[in-house]
């Protein structure tokens, strides 16, 4: 909803800049009439391709925003389990020391981990970064199509998550402090 005002604007800026020399340059009829069709065209691609670099860059920088805060309690689980032989069930000492998000979920067994966290995305439902210890690799994927399995990343997520528990981190408005909340994992199985 916050890019809709730039496309809108850029929309009419593109429609009126086009306007001007098709009005006061072009003389004959039929140049003037293909003129007025290419504004129009114009006018609803140009804004709609802005609108999908700008999400696309927000994307990247959003991941690297997630890659970076995390980085510290990805290094944290990973000694924890070069020491214990199993991820910790707690990180909230770790989740204290990020700064930069305002949520985290965390997934875990005995076995393996995995970290994630929601971000804006055109689609409404938003989507998720996630990071697995499987392969030890971040990936961002629609939050519908996660609940779905209809994709790769999708599928990878699914199976990361199957059979652990999840501890989700936020940082509460009133307070500003991380407060936590455990959930037995709410992903459907993989079909």
């Amino acid at each position: 909803m916050l890019l809709l005002p730039m496309l809108v604007s850029s929309a009419v800026f593109i429609n009126m800049s086009l306007a001007i020399p098709q009005t006061y340059l072009i003389r004959t009829r039929w140049l003037r009439l293909l003129a007025g069709a290419g504004k129009w065209v114009l006018s609803v691609v140009l804004p709609l391709l802005l609108f999908a670099e700008v999400n696309d860059q927000a994307n990247k920088r959003a991941e690297k925003i997630t890659k970076e805060a995390l980085a510290p309690v990805i290094t944290y689980i990973d000694q924890e389990i070069s020491k214990n032989g199993h991820p910790p069930a707690v990180i909230m000492n770790e989740v204290n020391k990020v700064k930069r998000l305002m949520n985290v979920s965390y997934l875990t067994g005995d076995k393996h981990y995995m970290l994630y966290t929601s971000i804006a995305s055109w689609e409404i439902e938003g989507a998720k970064i996630f990071y697995t210890d499987l392969d030890k690799t971040w990936r961002i994927e629609n939050t519908i199509t996660i609940e779905s399995g209809s994709t790769d990343n999708a599928k990878i997520f699914q199976k990361a998550a199957e059979g652990l528990t999840r501890r989700f981190y936020w940082v509460d408005y009133r307070s500003g402090q991380w407060e936590s909340k455990i959930f037995e994992t709410d992903f459907k199985e993989p079909s």
